[in-house]
């Protein structure tokens, strides 16, 4: 009612009622309010925006570095394994060659043993 008061009263050259003078200032005073909310809900859309690519950097690098890490930790684990691998063989061979030895002591030890003085 009182934008269409404001309406008459300019069309007829008048002044408008105190209270829609009061109501323009208001708007205008909530319209900057706005403005200045509006300001510091974009600066702080801004800080976030930013923050946001920071952490998505540090991201990143720690991506990076667990990748790497793995990567190393994999190798290790693969020259281990192939260590404990080629341990083994060499056990196994060293194994056989010690009953080989183990074999031939015992043939070595029956023959000799006639030959011994107090047999």
């Amino acid at each position: 009612m009182e934008k269409e008061e404001t309406w008459k009263a300019s069309e007829k050259g008048e002044r408008p009622p105190s209270s829609s003078l009061i109501s323009d200032q208001n708007q205008e005073g909530n319209e900057k309010a706005k403005e200045v909310e509006m300001r510091q809900l974009t600066e702080e859309n801004e800080r976030l925006r930013c923050q946001i690519e920071c952490l998505k950097e540090e991201m990143r690098k720690m991506e990076e570095e667990y990748e790497s890490r793995q990567t190393e930790l994999w190798e290790k684990l693969e020259d281990a394994v192939h260590d404990l691998m080629v341990e083994r063989i060499i056990n196994n061979e060293t194994r056989v060659k010690n009953e080989k030895l183990n074999e031939e002591l015992k043939k070595l030890q029956a023959l000799v043993a006639p030959l011994a003085p107090n047999s």
